[in-house]
């Protein structure tokens, strides 16, 4: 089967590694495009991926989703976190990488500082701006720490439910369930996340100072999920006024609007 005229089911030996270069093709149809309309150095494209990759065994077609690192999508480990980060942006970024710790989130901040739009005070209040790094080629860290959710520990032997916390190259999971800290680990040295330094007493200053960053960082976090907790009383308990089957609050809480397309809350998001 081909896509954009170029041969891509069956071409790598894998099902899911067919889509993924189903994606490139796309992705490069995209750039060559904008390239010949002569717009390509004045866009800024950005490449990224909102979740580590698949748990797949690829080895028919010499893909590995997530280069070794532990875990998969949706995981508290490595491998449902790390995903690469690419922006291009003509001469207005200057060649070459980053090695410190951003989120996708950032992108927010980013680009409404980059058009010069103000956030409003609820607003990517966990997001920082990567122009110090992409326009001013600053190096030094963008934010010492940053908070990552899981639906689950996948396999670890046992199941338990996880958050963690970064600081700077450390990393602390911590179980949900027990309200406590099962693990500590440094990425630097340790980036498969093989062996915990909780318990080791050099490690002592930073386990507590992790501990109570994370106690304020939970108290902040609805425990039941997405759920409207910022509703005007004086509304209804369901407005829909676009009869799109989702409600306006809702609609305005997560998009800021309430002009997502027709269709159910799940099709939508």
């Amino acid at each position: 089967i081909d896509f954009l005229g170029t041969p891509v089911a069956g071409t790598t030996g894998y099902d899911h590694s067919d889509m993924l270069f189903e994606l490139e093709v796309a992705f490069s149809n995209i750039l060559k495009r904008l390239e010949d309309h002569g717009i390509l150095d004045e866009t800024l494209v950005i490449f990224t991926s909102d979740n580590g990759g698949l748990g797949l065994n690829e080895s028919s077609s010499g893909h590995n989703p997530n280069e070794g690192v532990r875990g998969y999508k949706a995981g508290i480990w490595e491998g449902g976190h790390r995903v690469p980060l690419f922006i291009k942006w003509g001469d207005k970024i200057p060649a070459g990488s980053y090695s410190h710790m951003v989120g996708v989130h950032d992108l927010y901040t980013t680009i409404a500082q980059l058009v010069g739009k103000n956030q409003g005070p609820e607003q990517g209040l966990d997001a920082v701006s990567l122009l110090p790094i992409l326009l001013a080629g600053n190096t030094a860290p963008v934010r010492e720490t940053m908070l990552h959710g899981s639906s689950d520990s996948q396999a670890d032997p046992v199941s338990f439910k996880a958050r963690a916390l970064r600081e700077g190259t450390y990393k602390m999971i911590w179980n949900k369930d027990a309200g406590a800290p099962i693990y500590l680990y440094d990425l630097a040295t340790d980036p498969l996340e093989t062996t915990s330094l909780l318990n080791e007493p050099s490690q002592a200053d930073r386990v507590a100072r992790m501990t109570a960053q994370m106690t304020d960082y939970i108290a902040l976090i609805p425990d039941s999920g997405r759920h409207l907790d910022h509703r005007s009383e004086a509304l209804p308990s369901l407005r829909d006024l676009n009869e799109n089957g989702m409600d306006d609050d809702w609609e305005v809480y997560w998009f800021g609007s309430t002009n997502a397309v027709s269709g159910g809350p799940y099709d939508d998001f």
